[in-house]
């Protein structure tokens, strides 16, 4: 997942979009050894005040990797708990680029074809860390990162951002406590957008229940939510 560099020795009391970058970086080649965010092919960096726990970010377009090795070996390595942080983490990313309000025709044709394809890629990879199911996320992971970039992103993850600098959670562990909830408090207002990403997952039309429900079985597979 992104890494969150703690640094306490400047206040980055707001995001930065670094001005003083006039030239490009040093070459950069990315290998992500999880499918959760996308960071490889982002153009952002998080950082976490040691000292605050506030966390914030660095943004420039010259940031952004020359290269990316999609390699799917180093993810047979991830415990239950990461593939389960990864996957929720990447549902929320491709189901945010399609619902939010930044979303736009390329967004929504593009996401529509990662959520055809990510449900029975998750409900492999969760539990049963089938290989192949991680390589299509792996591969979803990156188109949903760059689909982010012009996107945006949904309350679940500003939530999630916030609680997860604060309690020092996995990020995707914080995404989960908040998207369930975040859908549930707005099925009546996004009842049609819910019921096309349901459409699009083969899921049965409800307007956002049956995406709760999916979600649902994911976490009691995963150990994460009771039957409660």
């Amino acid at each position: 997942q992104k890494t969150a560099y703690e640094i306490s020795t400047r206040d980055w009391s707001s995001d930065v979009c670094s001005s003083d970058l006039n030239e490009r970086p040093l070459p950069c080649v990315a290998i992500p050894t999880t499918f959760g965010t996308g960071a490889e092919c982002a153009f952002s960096s998080a950082i976490i005040d040691s000292k605050t726990g506030e966390r914030c970010s660095i943004s420039h377009r010259l940031m952004v990797p020359q290269a990316v090795i999609l390699d799917p070996e180093p993810l047979d390595k991830l415990d239950p708990i990461n593939v389960f942080s990864s996957g929720i983490d990447l549902f929320a990313h491709v189901f945010e680029s399609y619902v939010s309000k930044k979303s736009n025709i390329f967004s929504r044709v593009e996401s529509s074809g990662l959520l055809h394809s990510i449900r029975g890629s998750l409900e492999a990879s969760i539990g049963d860390g089938d290989r192949f199911a991680f390589e299509k996320l792996q591969v979803i992971a990156f188109l949903s990162g760059l689909l982010s970039s012009d996107s945006g992103f949904g309350v679940p993850h500003a939530l999630a951002h916030s609680f997860g600098s604060h309690v020092d959670a996995l990020h995707g562990l914080s995404v989960a406590l908040c998207l369930r909830d975040a859908i549930e408090f707005n099925k009546s207002a996004a009842g049609i957008d819910f019921q096309e990403v349901e459409w699009a997952m083969n899921l049965p039309k409800t307007g956002g229940s049956s995406i709760i429900e999916w979600l649902d079985a994911l976490y009691k597979r995963a150990g994460f939510r009771s039957e409660e």
